[in-house]
């Protein structure tokens, strides 16, 4: 037996609709049809009542004001306030009917007029945005494109914009200034915030202004996932020491720890930390409140720091501000493993290890200082003081046979 297959509809984009105090609406369907695209759009404000129905591929002429080519199939209906205007092509060119007239070939001059203003909608609600967005490139550059941006109704649309202008590469400073501007106070949706900012984000290293205008556009972003993966996209090029310590201190504003410890991740991963770019990256790992995400950071960065030394007064205060003995143990163990020529450093460390609550992680961190330490008498010292903090008889015997105390 045949299948039968009925007609299916699918959703190619989300139904918005946006209200205002005013009770003004909007309203924007797109659906695919057997691969026919079409759109409805309905707006009610105080000017009256809008609907347009558009269905196949749909251009318009370069002046904006008319419909230039549409698709086999398809049409263009667009009615306000009960006056009806319907648009079908027809052997190469279009064919009008206006309310329940006859099929005309021309308008008149309020028929153009009735038109001009239905393609001025549709084109702000992003019907053949592509062809749009290249033809005003061609007519005015980046400056009319941006012009165009801030009568789109639409953040996809937006973004399709903008998008286009930064493949163009051609953006002045001041151009970039107001792209950056426009994707912080025009964009609502963050994920297209972050895809713009995310894929864009050598544009604006050229110039420290820029920057500060794009890093303004990141802080607009409200989603953690999103703006982490911004601030990863950031951290992955070839920062200086202060492009570098300015990016990583945004990474505070990041409340997931989660996506905060790996966005930190990310930018210590492609460098060798100097002190100040270290110091920069404990501040924010301070703010982290989770012990797993901390430790596993701060483990991260111990690895990539040029010489721990150098920043110990910075790197103890966030080793003991992890809470779970097992979690700071290991990040103790894995700060061991660097060397340490100063035997105020040595005495810096012990002093903190013997801090631990658990007697089980101090007495194994202890033992693996004791090969490693400065044996000189005020290091030995030390070991020997932090030894006593043990109650356990076992856990002190093995801590003190640790060191030759010849």
């Amino acid at each position: 037996m045949k299948q039968v297959l009925m007609p299916v509809v699918f959703f190619t984009a989300i139904l918005l609709t946006q209200s205002c105090r005013n009770n003004n609406s909007f309203g924007r369907h797109v659906f695919s049809d057997d691969g026919n695209k079409k759109t409805t759009i309905r707006i009610n404000d105080e000017s009256g009542s809008i609907k347009i129905e558009c269905k196949g591929d749909v251009r318009f002429t370069d002046d904006d004001k008319a419909i230039a080519f549409i698709s086999d199939g398809g049409y263009v209906r667009y009615t306000r306030d009960g006056e009806k205007l319907v648009i079908e092509p027809r052997d190469g060119g279009m064919v009008y009917k206006v309310n329940s007239g006859s099929v005309m070939t021309e308008l008149d001059e309020n028929g153009k007029q009735f038109l001009a203003s239905a393609v001025k909608i549709m084109i702000n609600q992003g019907i053949d945005a592509q062809g749009r967005v290249q033809r005003s490139y061609a007519q005015g550059g980046s400056q009319r494109v941006l012009e165009d941006v801030k009568e789109l109704q639409s953040d996809y649309i937006r973004r399709l914009y903008l998008e286009y202008l930064f493949s163009k590469n051609t953006m002045t400073k001041n151009e970039l200034l107001i792209a950056a501007q426009q994707i912080s106070t025009l964009i609502g949706s963050d994920y297209d915030k972050s895809q713009l900012l995310e894929k864009n984000a050598k544009v604006f290293y050229t110039d420290s202004e820029t920057l500060q205008a794009y890093l303004v556009a990141l802080k607009s972003i409200n989603s953690d996932y999103d703006k982490s993966n911004v601030l990863k996209s950031i951290l992955r090029q070839q920062l200086n020491t202060e492009q570098f310590v300015y990016v990583i201190s945004m990474v505070e504003n990041v409340n997931s720890d989660y996506d905060k410890s790996n966005a930190i991740k990310e930018g210590i991963q492609q460098r060798k930390l100097s002190a100040g770019e270290a110091k920069a990256t404990l501040k924010v790992i301070k703010t982290i409140q989770s012990d797993y995400d901390k430790s596993g950071v701060l483990k991260e960065m111990i690895q990539r720091t040029e010489n721990s030394g150098e920043i110990l007064s910075d790197l103890i205060p966030a080793i003991e501000s992890v809470q779970s003995d097992y979690d700071k143990a290991n990040v103790y163990k894995d700060l061991l493993d660097q060397n340490f020529a100063g035997e105020d450093q040595w005495i810096a460390i012990i002093n903190s290890i013997s801090k631990i609550s658990s007697e089980y992680e101090k007495a194994n961190v202890l033992v693996k200082v004791a090969p490693k330490m400065s044996q000189t008498d005020n290091v030995r010292s030390a070991y020997g003081t932090a030894a006593k903090t043990l109650t356990s008889e076992h856990e002190y015997s093995n801590v003190m046979k640790a060191v030759d105390w010849k």
